[in-house]
């Protein structure tokens, strides 16, 4: 079954410090793990310390995939998993116990 995109609005501020729409759109990053073919990732958002910087910086979703969050940060990101027969039928994975 495919589901339509995830749309994704992030906010920001103009050089008056008025509250605009700085993102409006798609994710840039979704992945299908090669592994495991069904498995996407839909990067949402990040934070790379605490407490979260409030900029209007480049977006954090963009870079290098990493599974953890960064050090003393967040990673938003919904998963979309294929039922496990589906990858664990030819052997090659193991069902953890």
């Amino acid at each position: 079954m495919s589901f339509p995109g995830i749309h994704r609005v992030v906010t920001g501020h103009d050089a008056d410090g008025k509250s605009i729409v700085a993102i409006n759109g798609p994710l840039p990053t979704v992945v299908e793990l090669n592994a495991i073919p069904g498995m996407i990732f839909h990067e949402v958002w990040e934070t790379r310390g605490t407490p979260a910087q409030v900029d209007n910086g480049a977006d954090p979703t963009t870079g290098a995939l990493m599974h953890q969050p960064p050090k003393h940060g967040t990673r938003i990101r919904f998963v979309d998993m294929p039922p496990d027969a589906e990858y664990l039928a030819d052997g090659t994975l193991q069902r953890a116990v």
